[in-house]
C-alpha cells in the first residue's frame, strides 16, 4: 500500500494530467497514460514479490536490467510522441507553436509517468521541473482563463502544487511528518505543561492531524484573499494593465517585424508591415471562425490613436496630459446587464452575461434593426476580441469588460469561450470631446508639412466630411499599385513618408496610415484600425472563417454632423462590407471598380480551419468554479474545527491555576526569546535559569540585577509547581 507522501504524488500528477487534457482536449491521453503506469506499477510488484529471496533481496533478472527500463521508457515516450504527431502531419497548414506546445506537454507528461513507475511510486526531482514545463506550455497555449480572477486563482494553485510536490519529492513526504508540525509554535499544535522538576511534555492533542487541519485552514484564507485580490485587480488597475498590454503589442510588433512567426499571435499593427507578415506567414491558418446568415465582413480588433516615430500607437491620459485621469481618454469598465439571451450555435456553454458597448438603447436606434454574430477566437493566438463597427452590445463568459473610447474590448473577455456581438446598419453616436479631437486630428509635424499641401489638392473647396474622404479614396486607387512585395525605406526614414515621395506598389497598412494622415490634414479626426475581413465560407456552410491571409487595415472618419464613424477603404482591390440588415445597403466608401489581386493566392485548407476550430471548444475553468463554490463553506468548517480543538486544549488546563502559571511562562519565554535566549522543550527551569545566568552582559541590553532576578523567577516558578502553587507575578525588565 502507498504511504501519505506518495499518494500525494499521485493526486498532484492526476491534477496536473487534467489540467493538461483540458488545454489540449486529450483526455484520451490522459487515460491511456494513466492506466499504463498503473499497470506497469502493479506488474512490477507482483515480480517483486516473486523474485525476492529468503533473506528480503531481489534476485537479479531480466527486468530489473538498465537496459531493459531504457528501453521500455523510450518506447513509451516515442508512443506518445507520434500519436500526437500524426494529426498535425496530415494537415495541409501546420501551426508549429500549438503542435510543439502539446507534443512536449505530453511527452514530459509521460515522462513523469515513467520516473514514478521507476522509483516505485516515489517522487525524483526532475518531475519538478517537468511539472512546470508542462504548465508553462499549457498557460501559453491557452489553457487559462483570461479573466484576472481565474488567472490568479491558476497561479496560485501552481505555486501551491509546486510547494507541495517539493516537500514529498525532495522531502520524502517532510510535508506529513510531524517534525514539521512541531516548527509551527508549541501554541497551535499542543500544551505543554511542567513536570515535577521542572521540564515539560505534550499531552494534548494529535500535532499531524492539528497540522493538517490548520493547513486546510490557512489555505482557505489564502484562496479568499487571491479572490479579493484577483477582484481589486479586475476593478482598480485597468488603466495600468492596459498601458501595459499596448506597450508589449508594440514591443512585439517592433521585435519581429521582420520575422515570419505563424500562429503565435493575433496581427496588432502598431508597426507598419507587421500586418504584411501575418498575411504571408501560414497564409491558411485559421484565425477566426464566425456564425452568421451573412458574410460577417470586416471586424475590427485594435484602433490607434496617433502616428509617431513609425509606429502607431494607442492613447493613454498620461500620454496626452499626465493630470487628465478623467478624460474621456480613459477605458470604462462596463458590468453585466443582465444574463445572456442568445442560444449559442457552436457550443452548448449557457452562463453568458450581456454587457451594453453604447447609451444608445434600442429605443434610441429607432427603425435600425440588429443582428447578431457570434465568433470564436482560436485561444493561443491571443485575447483580442473582434468586432463590428455598429456594434451595440456583446454577450461573453465575463464578470465585467473593460471598453476603450473607441468602442473596442481591452480586456475581460474570456476568448476560450464563444462571444456573441449585436450590431447595426448605423453606428452608434459618438460625441468627440476637445481632447480627443485633437488627438485624433494630429499628423505630425514633418510629415504634416508635405501631406497638408497634396490633401488640399486632393480634396480642393469641397466641404463635405464624406464627399472629401471619397476623393481620398480616388487619390490612392489612380496613383498607386497594391503588392505585398516590401519596399524596404532607407535607414531611419519614415516610411509613410516614403510612401509618399516615391509612391511604390504597397499593401493596405501603407494606404489606411496614408489616408488616416490625409484626412487629419484637412481637420478631419481619424483612426487607423486594424483586423480581419471574414468573407470565407467553411465548405460545409456552417460558418465563415478568417485566415492570416484575411488581415487587414483600413481607415475610419469621423462625421460631425451626424457624430458618427464611417470607415474608408482605399487599398486597391478591396471592398468594405459589412453585416448589414438590407444586403442592399452598401455604406463603403470604396471605388465602384476592383482590380483582381494578383499577389495573393486563395488556398482551400478545410483541415487546418476544422482542426482550429475544434481547439478553441473546451471548458477553460474547472478549478474557478470549484474554488468559487467551495471557499466559503470550507472556511466556516475548517475555522469550527479549529475552534473545538482550541476549547478541548482549555479542558485539558480545566485548573485556573494552572492557566494562569502556564500564561505567566508563556509572557517570560517570549521576552527570553526576543532576546535570542530560546528554552529547549528538553530543559528544566533550572538548567535554564543557569543559562541566563551565563548571559554576555556587554552590549548593554540587560543590566545585571534584571538578568539574576529573571533566573530566580524560573527557579521559583519551578520550585512553586512543585508545591502546586501558584507561581509569583513576572516581574518587569
Amino acid at each position: 500500500m502507498f504511504s501519505r507522501h506518495q499518494w500525494t504524488i499521485v493526486v498532484l500528477f492526476l491534477a496536473l494530467g487534467v489540467f493538461t487534457a483540458n488545454t489540449f482536449d486529450s483526455w484520451t491521453s490522459l487515460v491511456v497514460i494513466s492506466v499504463v503506469a498503473s499497470a506497469a506499477a502493479w506488474i512490477q510488484r507482483l515480480l517483486e514479490q516473486h523474485y525476492r529471496t529468503s533473506d528480503g533481496s531481489l534476485r537479479r533478472s531480466w527486468w530489473r536490467s538498465r537496459p531493459f527500463a531504457l528501453f521500455t521508457g523510450l518506447l513509451c515516450l516515442t508512443t506518445i510522441f507520434v500519436a500526437h504527431a500524426v494529426p498535425y502531419l496530415t494537415m495541409k497548414s501546420i501551426n508549429p507553436f500549438g503542435m510543439g506546445a502539446e507534443l512536449l506537454s505530453h511527452t514530459a507528461l509521460a515522462w513523469i509517468a515513467y520516473l514514478w513507475v521507476m522509483r516505485r511510486a516515489d517522487g525524483h526531482g526532475l518531475m519538478l521541473v517537468l511539472g512546470l514545463i508542462i504548465v508553462l506550455l499549457s498557460v501559453a497555449a491557452g489553457g487559462v482563463s483570461k479573466s484576472n480572477a481565474g488567472q490568479t486563482t491558476i497561479a496560485f494553485c501552481i505555486c501551491l502544487g509546486y510547494a507541495i510536490a517539493s516537500q514529498n519529492i525532495l522531502g520524502r513526504g517532510a510535508f506529513w511528518k510531524a517534525s514539521a508540525v512541531s516548527r509551527l509554535g508549541s501554541a497551535t499544535t499542543s500544551r505543554r505543561i511542567s513536570s515535577l522538576d521542572g521540564s515539560e511534555t505534550a499531552v494534548v492533542g494529535n500535532p499531524n492531524r492539528t497540522a493538517t487541519v490548520l493547513s486546510a485552514l490557512t489555505l482557505s484564507v489564502i484562496v479568499i484573499v487571491t479572490g479579493a485580490i484577483a477582484q481589486t485587480t479586475n476593478s482598480a488597475l485597468p488603466r495600468v494593465q492596459s498601458t501595459i498590454q499596448s506597450t508589449l503589442k508594440s514591443s512585439l510588433d517592433s521585435t519581429f517585424s521582420n520575422i515570419a512567426v505563424s500562429g503565435t499571435r493575433y496581427v496588432y499593427g502598431s508597426t507598419i508591415g507587421s500586418i504584411r507578415h501575418g498575411k504571408t506567414a501560414s497564409p491558411d491558418e485559421v484565425a477566426l471562425c464566425v456564425f452568421s446568415s451573412d458574410s460577417p465582413g470586416y471586424l475590427r480588433g485594435t484602433a490607434f490613436d496617433y502616428y509617431e516615430n513609425r509606429h502607431w500607437h494607442v492613447a493613454t491620459p498620461q500620454v496626452v496630459d499626465e493630470f487628465a485621469y478623467q478624460t474621456s481618454l480613459m477605458n470604462r469598465t462596463v458590468t453585466a446587464a443582465g444574463p445572456g439571451t442568445t442560444v449559442l450555435k457552436s457550443s452548448r456553454a449557457s452562463k453568458l452575461q450581456r454587457f451594453d458597448l453604447t447609451s444608445q438603447t434600442d429605443e434610441d436606434a429607432g427603425t435600425d434593426p440588429v443582428r447578431t454574430i457570434e465568433v470564436r477566437n482560436i485561444p493561443f493566438k491571443g485575447t483580442t476580441v473582434f468586432m463590428p463597427l455598429g456594434s451595440r452590445w456583446i454577450e461573453a463568459h465575463s464578470g465585467s469588460v473593460v471598453v476603450t473610447h473607441h468602442g473596442l474590448i481591452d480586456h475581460g473577455i474570456d476568448v476560450t469561450s464563444p462571444y456573441v456581438i449585436a450590431t447595426a446598419t448605423q453606428p452608434p453616436e459618438d460625441e468627440l470631446d476637445l481632447i480627443r479631437l485633437q488627438l485624433l486630428t494630429h499628423v505630425p509635424n514633418r510629415l504634416n508639412r508635405i501631406l497638408k499641401p497634396l490633401a488640399y489638392e486632393i480634396c480642393g473647396d469641397e466641404v463635405d466630411v464624406r464627399k472629401k474622404a471619397d476623393k481620398v479614396v480616388q487619390f490612392f486607387l489612380r496613383n498607386f499599385d497594391y503588392s505585398l512585395n516590401p519596399t524596404l525605406p532607407p535607414n531611419r526614414a519614415d516610411p509613410l513618408l516614403y510612401f509618399f515621395e516615391k509612391r511604390h506598389a504597397a499593401h493596405c497598412e501603407y494606404f489606411a496610415s496614408g489616408t488616416v494622415a490625409l484626412l487629419r490634414s484637412q481637420g478631419i479626426p481619424a483612426r487607423y484600425v486594424t483586423g480581419y475581413v471574414v468573407d470565407e465560407l467553411e465548405p460545409d456552410k456552417k460558418f465563415w472563417v478568417a485566415r492570416n491571409r484575411d488581415a487587414h487595415a483600413w481607415a475610419e472618419a469621423y462625421d460631425a454632423k451626424t457624430r458618427t464613424w464611417f470607415p474608408v477603404e482605399s487599398t486597391p482591390g478591396h471592398r468594405y462590407s459589412t453585416l448589414t440588415v438590407d444586403p442592399t445597403d452598401d455604406q463603403s466608401h470604396s471605388p465602384s471598380w476592383s482590380p483582381q489581386l494578383d499577389d495573393e493566392t486563395i488556398a482551400d485548407s478545410v483541415v487546418s480551419s476544422i482542426s482550429a476550430f475544434l481547439v478553441a471548444i473546451r471548458a477553460n475553468n474547472p478549478v474557478l468554479a470549484i474554488f468559487r463554490v467551495m471557499q466559503a463553506p470550507m472556511f466556516l468548517v475548517l475555522s469550527v474545527m479549529v475552534w473545538r480543538r482550541s476549547r478541548r486544549i482549555q479542558l485539558d488546563f480545566a485548573d485556573p491555576a494552572d492557566r494562569r502559571s502556564h500564561k505567566m511562562l508563556r509572557k517570560m519565554d517570549r521576552r527570553m526569546k526576543r532576546l535570542s535566549l530560546t528554552r529547549a522543550a528538553h530543559e528544566t527551569m533550572h538548567q535554564f535559569a543557569d543559562r541566563i545566568e551565563t548571559l554576555d552582559l556587554s552590549s548593554g541590553k540587560l543590566k545585571r540585577e534584571s538578568v539574576a532576578a529573571t533566573a530566580e523567577w524560573y527557579r521559583e516558578f519551578a520550585q512553586a509547581r512543585y508545591q502546586g502553587k501558584t507561581p509569583s507575578a513576572v516581574p518587569k525588565i
